[in-house]
C-alpha cells in the first residue's frame, strides 16, 4: 500500500529521530497540523523535551544504538524520518561509528513496507571529514538496502532562531557588528532557508514519485562575499568584514574547540569552507523563496522555536 492510499484510509504513522534539532523542530511543527499525520519522536536520554510536550506530540525516549530499545516503535510506523546525527565529537571514529550504527540499527527494524527519509548533505558527495564521510555510508547502505527510501541531501541551513552560522551573518550585518570572515571568501556557498527545506519534506512525504530517489536541496550558488554584499543590500547595511587568514584561524579554532561543546565554527567546517572554491555548484530539486524574503524571515524570530 503507498502512503497516498495509506493516507486516504488512516492516519499515516511518522516516526522521527532528531526532532529536538534545528531542522527537527520546524519539521514537526508543520507535520503536527496535518490531521492525516499521526507523530512519534524518539528522543535521547536527558534531552530537554519540553517543546514537544509543548505541542502534545508522543515521544519517546530511545537509544539509536541499541537496536532492541527502537525495534518495536520502528516496526509500527509506516514512515521513518531519520534526522539524527552527530556532529560535534572530539573522536571521529565515535562520530562516524555513531552515525552509520544507529542508521543500520534502523534498517535493521524496518521492512519493505515501511519507507525511509534519510537527512544527508551535500558533503557526502565528496567527504572531507567523518561527518561528511558518515554520510556517505549512511546513503549506500540505505541504497543497497530493500527500504523504500529517499535521500535529501542538504547544503547549511539557516532562519529564524538559528544559532548557526549563515544566520549569524545575517544578524551581525542588521545588528552593524563587525564580521569575522574565515579565509578569503572566495569559496562557494549554498544556504538554503528553512521553510524551503520544510516544504521540500512535505513534498517528499505526502508523493510517492520520490521513492528510491537522491534528491537535493540547496541555495544559489554565490561566493561568501557575493553572499554578504548581497544580504547588506537587503538589509541597506553595509557589512563591517574583516578576514581571518585559515593559517591563524585553524589551531585558533582546533584550541577553542577543544574546550567548548557547541563551538560557532569547528576545524572541519573550515575543511570543508576552503574546498567550497574548488567545488561544483549544486542544483536544487526543489523552489526556493527569493534571498530577500529568506532573510527578513529570519530576522523576524516569528516562529517562537
Amino acid at each position: 500500500m503507498d502512503s497516498q492510499t495509506r493516507i486516504k484510509n488512516n492516519k499515516l504513522k511518522i516516526l522521527v529521530t532528531g526532532s529536538l534539532g534545528f531542522l527537527g523542530k520546524h519539521l514537526i511543527a508543520e507535520l503536527k497540523n496535518n490531521k492525516n499525520f499521526e507523530l512519534l519522536c524518539l528522543t535521547r536520554e536527558n534531552e530537554n523535551i519540553s517543546y514537544l510536550q509543548n505541542l502534545g506530540i508522543n515521544h519517546q525516549t530511545c537509544d539509536l544504538l541499541d537496536k532492541n530499545s527502537i525495534e518495536s516503535y520502528i516496526q509500527k510506523s509506516d514512515l521513518i524520518i531519520h534526522l539524527a546525527a552527530k556532529l560535534r565529537s572530539k573522536n571521529d571514529e565515535e562520530k562516524l561509528k555513531n552515525n552509520v550504527e544507529s542508521t543500520q540499527n534502523i534498517l535493521d527494524c524496518c521492512s519493505e513496507k515501511q519507507r525511509i527519509i534519510f537527512s544527508s548533505s551535500t558533503l557526502a558527495d565528496n567527504p572531507l571529514d567523518a561527518y561528511g564521510k558518515s554520510k556517505k555510508i549512511c546513503e549506500d547502505i540505505i541504497i543497497d538496502s530493500k527500504i523504500p527510501y529517499t535521500i535529501l541531501r542538504m547544503s547549511i541551513i539557516f532562519g529564524p532562531n538559528d544559532d548557526a552560522y549563515i544566520t549569524k551573518i545575517i544578524k551581525s550585518i542588521n545588528s552593524e557588528k563587525s564580521l569575522p570572515i574565515p579565509g578569503d571568501g572566495k569559496y562557494i556557498v549554498q544556504p538554503v532557508f528553512i521553510a524551503d527545506v520544510i516544504n521540500a519534506f512535505i513534498e517528499i512525504i505526502t508523493k510517492d514519485h520520490f521513492t528510491n530517489k537522491l534528491l537535493t536541496i540547496v541555495g544559489s550558488p554565490n561566493s561568501l562575499n557575493e553572499l554578504i554584499n548581497n544580504i547588506g543590500k537587503i538589509l541597506n547595511k553595509k557589512p563591517k568584514v574583516h578576514h581571518i587568514s585559515m593559517t591563524v584561524l585553524k589551531p585558533m579554532v582546533k584550541i577553542y574547540q577543544s574546550f567548548s561543546k557547541k563551538p560557532v565554527v569547528t576545524k572541519e567546517q573550515l575543511v570543508n569552507l576552503n574546498s567550497g572554491s574548488h567545488s561544483m555548484s549544486y542544483t536544487s530539486n526543489f523552489p526556493l523563496l527569493p534571498l530577500n524574503e529568506s532573510v527578513k524571515l529570519t530576522l523576524s524570530d516569528s516562529d517562537n522555536l
